[in-house]
């Protein structure tokens, strides 16, 4: 039996290589993960559901220019933050989508992931896909340096900065 990583590798080397099936198992593969990146992103249920699947149709399109399989996820979370940064850059979406208020369910669960989403919500969103990248998404410092095209103790740097940032909108 094949590791999570083998099998997204095997399905991304399938659809380089023009299989159509393949495309299904790789969205499969990675739909969760990237639904909870877009949402985290954008903070908006319906807004993220677009971004994923705009995310899904360009990549799927695109697959054949990816040059390494292993970098298939990182790929797609480059692509959903600039579907992101386009759509906030547009001028009829310049008021960003307040979190809606059936989101707000009475539970403790609820009160952090709210309470967690404000405070990804008061980042800039460079640093706040940086943040996602490497702490929800968990690719390495290394990963993350080449998806955004900096060096690695430049990421290192900037998440230090991005965490004490992000702790003080959390901790209050």
């Amino acid at each position: 039996m094949l590791s999570p990583e083998a099998e997204l590798e095997k399905y991304v080397e399938l659809a380089i290589r023009g299989d159509g099936a393949a495309l299904g198992e790789l969205v499969r593969l990675t739909q969760t993960r990237m639904y909870r990146f877009c949402l985290l992103l954008c903070h908006d249920p319906a807004l993220a559901q677009d971004l994923m699947q705009d995310t899904y149709v360009r990549a799927l399109g695109e697959i054949r220019k990816l040059k390494d399989a292993k970098k298939f996820v990182g790929w797609l979370h480059q692509i959903a933050k600039n579907l992101f940064l386009d759509h906030i850059k547009s001028p009829k979406n310049a008021a960003t989508v307040p979190l809606h208020e059936e989101d707000r369910i009475e539970s403790s669960q609820a009160d952090f992931n709210l309470h967690l989403r404000e405070a990804l919500a008061r980042l800039v969103p460079e640093d706040r896909y940086l943040l996602l990248l490497v702490d929800l998404a968990e690719h390495s410092y290394k990963e993350a340096a080449e998806i955004i095209g900096v060096s690695e103790s430049t990421v290192r740097f900037r998440l230090h900065q991005i965490r004490k940032e992000f702790s003080k909108h959390y901790d209050r």
